[in-house]
């Protein structure tokens, strides 16, 4: 899911915050890859806290409201 740019962003950022609470460098790997593919910053920004393990909540929480008004205004423009 964080991989797939044809997914919602607000999905895409969420899995990336569970796949970064895990301890496998691997996964971290994969987020930071996909936020260095990803096109908007919202999701880039979600992303890239994902990938650090010493990022707090707050951050995660604060990245992860951004991207759904993001979302929530595109949803509205496109209405």
């Amino acid at each position: 899911m964080v991989e797939d740019a044809s997914a919602r962003p607000v999905l895409r950022a969420a899995a990336a915050v569970a796949l970064g609470g895990v301890s496998d460098p691997r996964a971290r790997e994969r987020i930071r890859v996909a936020a260095a593919a990803s096109v908007t910053p919202s999701v880039r920004v979600a992303l890239e806290r994902a990938s650090h393990e010493d990022t707090t909540d707050d951050a995660l929480l604060e990245a992860l409201a951004s991207v759904e008004a993001e979302e929530d205004g595109a949803r509205r423009a496109a209405r």
